[in-house]
């Protein structure tokens, strides 16, 4: 069986003039951005494989309804602290949709409100303030994402890792659970690991 997240033309283009890891796990073949490496300049960069995960965790998981203000309000992806996309994550949202909803991309300061963002993505510069981003963040409806050694133990839902020059993740199933969020089995299914809280 193969699997193909669906990943945006430029993300598809990086991919393809990358040529792709492959990753094998109980029949499961992923191609493409689940093992997408950034050995030389000539393949997808860190931060463009790690721009589209976001976009494609957000298509794998459900918010309940209550989680947006109306019908027609935006997905928000909240990114606190420093920016290590540039301008690559607002060029693969460009024009999609996740569940029928625009994307709206917003930046933060580890002091704010953030709570109105349904992905956020905690940059390495916020590192000391996660514990209590995540305290704060109890009973939100809220896909946390951070590349924080150890995040997934310490509650929060996707921790990115750097595996053998590939993007990896690991998931909590458990603070997703707390954060009232579904996860679609095809995505926990090409986890590194599925890990539950310290």
């Amino acid at each position: 069986m193969v699997l193909r997240l669906p990943i945006t033309e430029a993300a598809r283009r990086a991919a393809w003039k990358a040529g792709f890891c492959r990753w094998r796990s109980v029949g499961v073949t992923l191609l493409s951005l689940l093992a997408a490496c950034s050995l030389n300049a000539a393949q997808p960069k860190e931060y463009e494989v790690k721009a589209a995960f976001l976009l494609n965790f957000a298509r794998f998981v459900e918010w309940q309804p209550k989680a947006y203000a109306d019908t027609n309000a935006a997905l928000v992806i909240g990114i606190v602290g420093d920016d290590p996309f540039g301008e690559v994550l607002p060029q693969i949202v460009q024009g999609q949709t996740v569940q029928g909803r625009q994307i709206e991309i917003r930046h933060f300061t580890a002091d704010e409100d953030f709570g109105a963002c349904h992905v956020l993505f905690l940059s390495r510069s916020v590192a000391a303030q996660t514990e209590e981003i995540l305290r704060r963040l109890q009973n939100r409806s809220v896909l946390t994402v951070s590349e924080k050694e150890d995040f997934v133990r310490r509650g929060g839902v996707i921790g990115f890792a750097m595996v053998d020059n590939c993007v990896r993740f690991d998931i909590n199933p458990k603070a997703a659970e707390a954060a009232e969020l579904k996860l679609s089995s095809k995505l926990l299914a090409v986890a590194r690991s599925v890990v539950k809280s310290s």
